[in-house]
């Protein structure tokens, strides 16, 4: 073996282990996150072809029996997963934009299906017309005439979801929403780069790497917004809260005083003696929702503090707008309830505090917990 063939099998096996514990990491995860089954079949899609490239510098102008059969299978098999992997990834981008598994996702599925279906009817059929490779008496690889149609439906995907990407960005309402969309943006360079330098350094692996390095790279984006996210809401929680609250402390060249409004479910130990607590997470769910659609009118922070306690971070000018915000989360919650779709009637009570910078961020949670018990001591009462 040369030290080419060596270069080219190191890249390639440095690659695949990462990639085999980044799958193995997000099939645990997987359980939880569906959303991700995507990434997770684009990691095995690349260790796959991985595995497909390092084998092939060890069968390639090998003159035994069956190696030219091999060589031609293993060619088949990594160009087809070159379109594969670009179709899961602008699926994947598309569900992550969306946020929808509707029948007009899979309508798009469809369409982002043909580039992949055409590469895939001139790779099977290449060993006969030479269009993309062949493999000739020696077995040895060459390129075919029309080689350059595998590279631009590689890059016709990463292009195209380029653009779903920055159309999803700008439909985006909060800044951690364009914030998480555009990290998939991340995705771009390195398999370009990658597909650029593949054409003049055949004996190299840049290709292979290139989309390596994009998937470790979704793969870090995807456990850091993990380890921000309540499990069962699907908001922001309580370490996030923390992180965003001592950023926007940090803004003072922003409009308007900082609030913080803490709200916790009235009787909420009652629904889950009566109704279960299955049911009582769905109370969280549905609150939480309720809370994140309102939030995202004016950019404000929601998340959950734990148990039945939520808590908003606002920038609003004075106390007046805070009442104005209080009021519009309470008629949310009345209208929920109008709609019949619960066994029980659901309540919140709400208190709020300003940010003073002579006091800590305890200190004003404390203040704003302090009103929000003296509002469900104040209702005890009147109920009593």
């Amino acid at each position: 073996m040369g030290t080419k063939e060596f270069a080219y099998i190191f890249g390639d096996a440095i690659c695949l282990i990462m990639l085999l514990f980044i799958s193995n990491a997000s099939r645990r995860h997987t359980k939880i996150l569906l959303a991700e089954r995507y990434f997770l079949e684009m990691s095995l899609a690349t260790a796959i072809l991985l595995i497909s490239d390092i084998i092939w510098p060890l069968v390639d102008g090998v003159k035994l029996p069956g190696f030219r059969l091999l060589n031609i299978i293993i060619n088949l098999v990594y160009m087809v997963l070159m379109g594969f992997i670009g179709f899961l990834w602008i699926v994947y981008v598309d569900f992550k934009v969306r946020r929808r598994l509707d029948s007009s996702h899979y309508k798009r599925v469809t369409m982002f299906s043909i580039p992949m279906l055409v590469l895939l009817v001139l790779t099977l059929t290449s060993p006969k017309t030479h269009i993309l490779f062949y493999i000739d008496e020696n077995n040895c690889y060459h390129r075919g005439k029309l080689m350059w149609i595998r590279i631009c439906v590689m890059n016709l995907y990463v292009l195209w979801a380029a653009v779903l990407t920055l159309v999803g960005i700008k439909r985006q309402k909060t800044k951690q929403k364009k914030d998480e969309i555009r990290a998939l943006l991340q995705f771009i360079f390195f398999p370009l780069i990658g597909i650029f330098m593949q054409l003049f350094y055949m004996n190299l692996p840049f290709t292979a790497v290139g989309i390596s390095l994009s998937v470790l790279l979704v793969f870090i984006n995807v456990q850091n917004k993990q380890i921000s996210i309540d499990a069962l809401t699907g908001i922001n929680n309580r370490r996030q809260l923390t992180l965003y609250v001592d950023s926007e402390l940090s803004a003072l060249s922003k409009k308007g005083e900082l609030y913080y409004l803490i709200m916790d479910v009235d009787k909420f130990k009652l629904i889950n003696d009566t109704y279960g607590h299955l049911e009582g997470d769905n109370a969280l769910v549905k609150i939480a929702s309720l809370l994140n659609s309102l939030c995202e009118k004016q950019n404000d922070f929601v998340a959950r503090y734990g148990g039945d306690e939520f808590v908003i971070v606002c920038r609003r000018h004075n106390e007046a707008e805070v009442e104005a915000l209080k009021q519009e989360i309470l008629s949310a919650v009345s209208k929920l309830n109008d709609e019949g779709t619960l066994p029980y009637t659901l309540s919140l009570s709400v208190g709020s505090a300003k940010f003073d910078t002579s006091k800590s961020n305890d200190e004003i949670f404390a203040e704003a917990d302090k009103k929000l018990y003296s509002i469900k001591s104040e209702r005890t009462n009147v109920n009593a």
